[in-house]
């Protein structure tokens, strides 16, 4: 009766064990998938929002090399009516 029960602690054990090292392991895997594609989609926003940028100030340039210096930087080229903001 005494190596009965110790064995069934022993498994007990054992299956616990397991399933905490597995759910340690799968929760792990989550958040570093979840890092990564948070990363990835800053990344896009970043590069969209830089060639938006580099767009705005080629139109700036060109605007200013036409119009002269002392005009005002229009309307239609704010970046934030991009994205109506």
């Amino acid at each position: 009766m005494k190596i009965r029960s110790k064995l069934f602690v022993l498994l007990v054990y054992f299956i616990l064990t397991s399933l905490i090292a597995a759910s340690f392991v799968s929760i792990n895997v989550f958040f570093a998938n979840m890092i990564r594609e948070i990363k990835a989609h800053l990344e896009d926003d970043l590069a969209d929002t830089m060639n938006i940028l580099i767009t705005l100030k080629s139109y700036e340039s060109t605007f200013f090399r036409y119009n002269g210096a002392d005009i005002r930087y229009p309307r239609y080229l704010n970046i934030l009516s991009v994205y109506n903001w």
